[in-house]
């Protein structure tokens, strides 16, 4: 599929919204994809306005960040114009932010950036879904990509 930038390990769909989480946030469930894009979103957004920032984080590739903010989000918040946006916890008062946009046409959402922030930026923001707390440890890239456990 050209067009659509690839996971760590080789596929294009980088994660989903699935029916239950979208049926709690009253939105559409769909699989996530990185659209090649050009300066205003998707993978040339990222690498032109972002990437330094997601490079700092100890991330070797933008897909590498994508996949593991997608995998092991724990908020969604409303953003602007439809929009949905991924909370990940990035260290100790660091956030990794993913703003999706659903794709009309073809059912699926697409990465329009991606970010490090810090909590600040979601006090204007709606939050729609928390993931419960749980024992379970987070995935990483690459470990987790290659089937080896960092616990």
């Amino acid at each position: 599929m050209e067009g659509f930038a690839k996971t760590p390990d080789g596929k294009v769909d980088f994660g989903e919204i699935d029916r239950e989480t979208a049926a709690k946030i009253n939105r559409q469930a769909g699989i996530i994809r990185l659209e090649e894009g050009d300066n205003r979103y998707g993978k040339i957004h990222l690498l032109k306005r972002h990437g330094k920032e997601i490079f700092n984080e100890g991330y070797n590739t933008v897909e590498e960040f994508i996949w593991d903010v997608i995998n092991n989000y724990t908020k969604i918040f409303e953003g602007w114009k439809g929009a949905l946006i991924l909370h990940k916890k990035n260290g100790s008062n660091k956030l990794a932010i993913i703003i999706l946009k659903p794709n009309e046409d073809s059912g699926f959402y697409s990465v329009v950036s991606a970010f490090i922030s810090r909590e600040e930026y979601f006090q204007k923001y709606k939050l729609l879904w928390e993931r419960a707390q749980s024992n379970r440890p987070v995935a990483r890239t690459p470990s987790a990509i290659s089937g080896q456990s960092s616990a």
